[in-house]
C-alpha cells in the first residue's frame, strides 16, 4: 500500500484573470513574504528537463553510448536550453555504479550561458556546484550526496532574461542522472539574468530556521486552549469569521494517538482537509519532521506553518476515532490582514494506492480547478518482497489538459532529491528528507519521504 499526501494552494472558485504585471514579484521569490506561497501567479509555468529515457529504455541516465544531450556544441554537451524569461530553481544530479552513489567527477565542468552570450557566467567543476564551497552555491541552498542520501541538489535561483543554456564540458562519458526544474514566464515579464551577486540572504535565513517557526515576529494573534475528545464525537475547537491567514497550527497530544485523531479544516465554507493527524503533520517516522513547514517532536507536539488564507470564515474540527478519549492542547495563530490577491485555499489530499503490478500507474492527484502544488509526503513500499524496486517509478505531472507530462522524472527517490534508493540513510532537510526506511515486520520494504515545492 502506498500513501501519498499532497499539499495544495487550491482555489475553490474563480480566480482573477491571469495578468503578469511589471510590478508583480517573480513567482519564485516567495521568501520575502511567506503569504505568497498561497498565491497562484499568472503567466507562469513550472516544467522539468531531466535525463528520462524518452524511448522507454528504463535507464534514465546519460552515459557513454547513450547520450542525453540536447545536442553537442563543439566540445560541450548541452543538457538544458530554454528561451524567454524564466529561472532554473532546482538542480538535482547523481552518479554511481553497482547500485551505490559516488562523488561527481571533477573532470566534468558545468557551464551556464545567458541571453546568447558566448562566454559562460558560471564555469565550475561539477561537484563544486553542490559541495558548498563556491558562492552563491552555499548551504543550505545546496548539498551533496552525503547530505541528501545519494543525490546532489541546488536550490539557488538562476534567473534569465532572454535565454539560458547549460552545458557539460571535459569528461562527458560518466554516468549521470539529472533534473532541472524551471519556470517559464510570460514574454513581457522583466527578469534580470543571473550574475552571482544576487541577494539570497532572505532565502538562506528562511531555510536556516527550518524546524522552528519560519514566520517573522508579528505574524498574527494566537488563540490557545485545550479540548477533551470523546471517541467518535467531532469537536469544533477553533473558528473565525472574517478574513485572515492562519500562520501556525500546533496540536499537542501523545504520539501514539496521532493516527487516532482526524483533523478537518474548513475555509470559506469548503472543507479542504480531512485526515489523521499523523498524515497531515508528517508523523510516524523514525526521524522527527523538522522541515520548513511541518514539525513533530517525540513529546507529542505537531506544528504546521503553511499559510492558510480565507476571506469569510475558517474552522478546525477534531474527531477521535480510537476507543479511549484523549486531551488535545491547541494553538492557532492568525494574521488578520486580508489575503493577497489570487490566494488559493490551503488543501491537503490523501491518496491511498493499493498494490499493483509493474507498469501500472498510481494516480496521486486529479483536480479540475486552478491551483498550485506546494508539497508531497509519501509512504512507499514493496509487496511480498524486501527489494527496493518500488522506487523505480517516475513521477509524471500533466498540467492543463496537456497529453505529455510537463514534469517527467527519473525515479521516486530522485524526486525527493535522493539517489540510489537513498543509499546514505535517513536525512532531514528544510525542503526534503527521508524520515524512515527499512524492512517491515511483514518482510516488505518501505520508505517515508517528503519534498516541499517552495521556489519550484
Amino acid at each position: 500500500m502506498r500513501r501519498f499526501l499532497l499539499f495544495l494552494a487550491a482555489c475553490a472558485g474563480e480566480l482573477d484573470p491571469c495578468v503578469a504585471r511589471a510590478d508583480t514579484p517573480l513567482p519564485w521569490e516567495v521568501w520575502n513574504d511567506l503569504r505568497r506561497v498561497a498565491v497562484i501567479p499568472g503567466g507562469d509555468q513550472v516544467a522539468l528537463r531531466s535525463s528520462h529515457c524518452l524511448s522507454g529504455c528504463g535507464l534514465d541516465r546519460h552515459s557513454e553510448g547513450d547520450e542525453r544531450f540536447i545536442r553537442l556544441d563543439g566540445e560541450e554537451g548541452v543538457i538544458f536550453e530554454e528561451r524567454g524569461p524564466g529561472a532554473v530553481v532546482r538542480i538535482w544530479m547523481t552518479t554511481g555504479d553497482g547500485g551505490v552513489s559516488a562523488p561527481l567527477d571533477p573532470a566534468t565542468s558545468i557551464r551556464f550561458y545567458f541571453d546568447g552570450e558566448s562566454t559562460p557566467r558560471v564555469d565550475l567543476p561539477l561537484p563544486v556546484l553542490f559541495d558548498g564551497t563556491q558562492a552563491p552555491f552555499l548551504p543550505p541552498l545546496v548539498g551533496d550526496r552525503l547530505e541528501s542520501s545519494g543525490g546532489n541538489f541546488s536550490y539557488v535561483p538562476i534567473p534569465f532574461a532572454q535565454s539560458c543554456r547549460i552545458a557539460l564540458a571535459g569528461e562527458l562519458t560518466q554516468r549521470l542522472w539529472f533534473q532541472f526544474t524551471f519556470h517559464r514566464l510570460a514574454p513581457d515579464v522583466v527578469v534580470e539574468s543571473f550574475n552571482g551577486s544576487e541577494d539570497l540572504g532572505g532565502l538562506i535565513d528562511l531555510l536556516d530556521r527550518a524546524g522552528n517557526d519560519p514566520w517573522p515576529p508579528g505574524s498574527g494573534e494566537t488563540v490557545a486552549g485545550s479540548v477533551q475528545l470523546s471517541p467518535g464525537v467531532p469537536r469544533v475547537v477553533w473558528t473565525d469569521v472574517g478574513s485572515g491567514t492562519v500562520t501556525e497550527l500546533t496540536l499537542d497530544l501523545p504520539p501514539d494517538r496521532w493516527s487516532e485523531v482526524r483533523a478537518s479544516l474548513t475555509f470559506d465554507g469548503v472543507t479542504t482537509v480531512d485526515m489523521p493527524l499523523e498524515d497531515l503533520f508528517g508523523g510516524g517516522g523514525a526521524a522527527p519532521m523538522e522541515s520548513l513547514w511541518l514539525r513533530t517532536d517525540v513529546a507529542g507536539g505537531l506544528s504546521t506553518f503553511f499559510p492558510m488564507p480565507y476571506r469569510r470564515s475558517a474552522s478546525l474540527a477534531l474527531t477521535h476515532e480510537g476507543g479511549v478519549g484523549v486531551t488535545v492542547d491547541y494553538r492557532v495563530r492568525v494574521d488578520g490582514s486580508a489575503p493577497l490577491e489570487r490566494s488559493g485555499l490551503f488543501a491537503a489530499t490523501l491518496a491511498v494506492s493499493d498494490p499493483s503490478s509493474v507498469g501500472t500507474d498510481h494516480l496521486v492527484l486529479d483536480v479540475q480547478r486552478p491551483g498550485k502544488w506546494v508539497g508531497l509526503s509519501a509512504k512507499l513500499g514493496s509487496v511480498d518482497t524486501t527489494t527496493q524496486h518500488y522506487l523505480e517509478g517516475d513521477e509524471r505531472v500533466y498540467v492543463d489538459g496537456l497529453r505529455h507530462p510537463t514534469l517527467y522524472g527519473t525515479g521516486a527517490e530522485d524526486f525527493f532529491n535522493g539517489g540510489f534508493y537513498f543509499d546514505q540513510g535517513l536525512f532531514v532537510l528544510p525542503l526534503h528528507g527521508l524520515l524512515d526506511q527499512g524492512v517491515t515486520p511483514h518482510d516488505e520494504h518501505a520508505s517515508f519521504a517528503y519534498r516541499f515545492l517552495l521556489t519550484d
